[in-house]
């Protein structure tokens, strides 16, 4: 983070805020908490050493993030006990596709990073349609139908994406993606009538609880509104890590990428208290949608969000010397800055044909960012996963060896520098 406020002050505030969570309300300070329930293997029991592309430094590694926006892309998960499904008919994951997933996340767990960042996009989420006919999750005859539907196939794509992680020690903080709203098709009444239900359907699965406290992040939008349960907040050493929900219901039902109104009236709390507290040294923002124009793009809507740089969004990141946003949505990597703010586009889903993912070693005096590439090869073109939309992923491919492909750091005192690769500035 980079602000400027003398050690007296900053000492006084962090007195003032020690002990103090904030949650949703405004008398709120940035305390750490024990990781959520459902994160396994939190924190690691041995200190990471430098790997290719993270130049040792003066201090060591404290612990490493891995942030892979885009993973999977698609609807990964046993159905065969679905209510409509019938003998005979296809899956949804098969033994390719659990081979070349496990790839993925042996490479991400040998990292051994603390957590996981993946920033939207985890299914295909097209749960409202029912392109073969087969009834898997029901009905879908009706709007009614339709919400059944999407609520089934959630429990069932979201379980085996939060089982594949946890297999493998993988702690996860997932953020809404478009996909988690049934892609962004939002032209009819229906496609809009039908978001509620898949934004609740995701935070069943991430965000909320069974039993009180209701949220499982301390740090939230206030209650009852829009994003209240899709957006959060959490501490991990000397990180702030914020998660975004960039769609935004208007008045008249029409969904815009945009961060408004409440969730942004929030962040900006988060912020300012985090800018406050001399233990934060970096905030971290991740979220679906680039913000600044990006260079590269594969196979993508190229959804940005309203006004990118002009934004009260990223005017917000600019007035609390965030270090870093993270970003999805073009399934290729790119990177830029503007206002001190460093934004970093990256992740990919296997069905195409390059996969990458982000590491970051958290220092006590910067981060240092590696982007690890391996190469998708396609067993066939002409056999096709099972999805309820016709938009099919290959049924046989492989994931070929991971190698460092880009690098830089970010100080805590602001600056980007030693730029390499892919993660090099871009006309």
């Amino acid at each position: 983070m980079h602000w400027e406020h003398t050690a007296t002050a900053a000492a006084a505030m962090t007195t003032l805020l020690a002990g103090a969570l904030l949650v949703g309300g405004p008398s709120a300070g940035i305390a750490q908490r024990p990781e959520p329930e459902h994160a396994p293997g939190a924190t690691p029991s041995v200190t990471p050493t430098p790997e290719p592309g993270e130049t040792p430094a003066r201090d060591p590694i404290r612990f490493r993030i891995v942030s892979a926006p885009d993973t999977w892309n698609t609807d990964l998960g046993d159905i065969t006990d679905a209510s409509g499904w019938d003998p005979g008919e296809p899956n949804s994951i098969n033994r390719p596709w659990r081979r070349a997933t496990d790839a993925v996340l042996d490479d991400m767990a040998r990292r051994k990073p603390r957590f996981v960042l993946v920033a939207g996009d985890l299914v295909q989420g097209r749960w409202d349609e029912d392109a073969d006919g087969y009834g898997t999750f029901g009905s879908i005859a009706t709007l009614a139908g339709r919400e059944r539907a999407v609520r089934r196939a959630a429990r069932t794509y979201y379980g085996h994406w939060r089982a594949q992680f946890a297999r493998h020690d993988l702690a996860t903080y997932p953020a809404l993606g478009d996909h988690e709203l049934g892609d962004n098709w939002w032209d009819t009444a229906d496609a809009r009538a039908l978001a509620p239900a898949f934004r609740d359907a995701w935070a069943r699965a991430f965000t909320l609880r069974r039993r009180r406290p209701r949220f499982i992040h301390a740090m939230h939008p206030p209650a009852r509104t829009q994003h209240a349960a899709t957006a959060y907040a959490f501490r991990s050493g000397p990180v702030l890590v914020v998660t975004i929900d960039p769609f935004h219901a208007r008045a008249d039902g029409t969904i815009h990428a945009e961060v408004v109104r409440s969730q942004l009236r929030w962040l900006d709390r988060v912020l300012r208290r985090a800018a406050a507290d001399a233990s934060v040294r970096f905030v971290v923002v991740h979220g679906h949608v680039p913000v600044l124009t990006t260079s590269r793009s594969t196979f993508s809507s190229e959804l940005r969000l309203n006004d990118g740089a002009s934004s009260p969004f990223w005017r917000t990141l600019e007035k609390h010397g965030v270090d870093v946003y993270l970003a999805g949505e073009m399934h290729a990597v790119s990177t830029a800055h503007h206002g001190g703010v460093e934004q970093i586009v990256h992740g990919a889903s296997l069905r195409y044909w390059r996969f990458n993912y982000l590491t970051i070693a958290v220092s006590a005096s910067e981060l240092r960012l590696s982007l690890r590439v391996a190469p998708i090869s396609r067993r066939t073109e002409h056999r096709r996963l099972w999805q309820s939309t016709g938009h099919r992923p290959p049924a046989s491919l492989r994931v070929g060896r991971f190698r460092v492909a880009g690098s830089m750091r970010i100080a805590a005192d602001g600056g980007a520098s030693d730029r390499r690769g892919l993660l090099r500035l871009r006309p």
